[in-house]
């Protein structure tokens, strides 16, 4: 006997107007490259049809928004309507899964989402049973911990996985800047582990604080250590400096949480710039009457740019032996 054949697959390819296909609910929120999966469909067709139970998207919401991106009227599709909503769920999560993986949040949200669903189905089947009223002590475990145990046992999912996804969902949409694809979802619980030792009006300013492309999970972690070992006001100055409308006030901001030198004054680093492009024209001025001039002004810009760098260093916390800042090559600001 072969082996059984999807019923998926099996469904015939029919055109569809793009125009009329209603995308609902999606557990992916982030689509990812398009505009590279648009220029191999436009390079190479489309090789997958996307999957619609009537009208509705249940698989390939990526290459329907490639193929509108390519201006087409309609687009390949299979239809799946003899599938339960268990089903889809499933066909839907697969195709995120193995494509374009989700992120740990978008994923934790999807199995709660199916965790909920059974716990319905689980309510709805013993609302539907008939039985005789049983008054009993309670003993024992609680129902909420049996209802747990039901829903572990109909989701395939351990007791203690769902509460680390409850917990996980929870915290990532109290805290947004915890959605970030590359947040896992040990570290949204280390977080909001950290985010309790803080007072209640200034978790959502610290976590805010870390939505930052170049920020590792780990040392956004540390940052907040940082911020809940602060003194109050010291802390509430970090929260108004990174609303400030200037970049570099955001940037000392970070520097604050970091626990690490501010970041590099940006009149030094242009200075930096302007004494070697000096010195640079001094040496290559060829009009003797002026190169002289020139000499002059790039000692007068070197001289002026130790001294910033002094004081500079010592803004930052840089003091050498010898009692001077190190210099402006110093590092140790995540700005720096």
């Amino acid at each position: 006997m072969g082996a059984k054949r999807n019923p998926i697959s099996a469904a015939p390819v029919t055109e569809i107007p793009i125009a009329d296909i209603v995308i609902g609910v999606r557990r992916r929120e982030r689509l990812g490259q398009i505009q590279r999966l648009a220029s191999s469909i436009d390079a190479r067709g489309l090789l997958h049809p996307i999957v619609l139970h009537g009208l509705t998207l249940v698989a390939g919401h990526r290459r329907l928004e490639a193929c509108r991106k390519l201006k087409w009227t309609t687009i390949p599709a299979r239809q799946c309507d003899a599938l339960s909503d268990e089903d889809l769920r499933a066909i839907e999560l697969e195709e995120n899964t193995h494509r374009e993986a989700l992120g740990d949040y978008a994923t934790s949200k999807a199995r709660l989402a199916a965790i909920r669903q059974a716990e319905a189905d689980l309510k709805a089947a013993a609302a539907s049973e008939l039985r005789p009223t049983v008054v009993h002590k309670s003993r024992g475990r609680p129902k909420e911990e049996t209802s747990r145990r039901s829903v572990a046992t109909a989701t395939g999912t351990p007791a203690e996985t769902v509460r680390r996804i409850e917990k996980h969902v929870a915290i990532a949409e109290r805290y947004p800047a915890l959605q970030r694809p590359n947040w896992r979802q040990h570290h949204v619980l280390e977080a909001g582990d950290v985010l309790e030792k803080l007072p209640e009006r200034d978790r959502s300013s610290a976590a805010a604080l870390l939505d930052q492309d170049h920020i590792p999970p780990k040392d956004a972690i540390g940052y907040l250590e940082n911020l809940a070992a602060m003194p109050a006001a010291e802390r509430r100055e970090v929260f108004t400096m990174a609303q400030s409308a200037d970049a570099f006030v955001r940037k000392t901001a970070l520097t604050k949480a970091a626990a690490v030198p501010a970041p590099l004054d940006q009149g030094l680093s242009l200075l930096e710039d302007a004494a070697h492009t000096l010195e640079r024209a001094a040496k290559l001025c060829r009009i003797a009457t002026w190169k002289d001039a020139i000499k002059d002004v790039s000692a007068h810009a070197c001289r002026v740019r130790e001294q910033l760098r002094k004081e500079n260093a010592h803004a930052r916390g840089f003091v050498s032996s010898a009692g001077e800042g190190s210099g402006a090559g110093d590092s140790g600001s995540v700005y720096s």
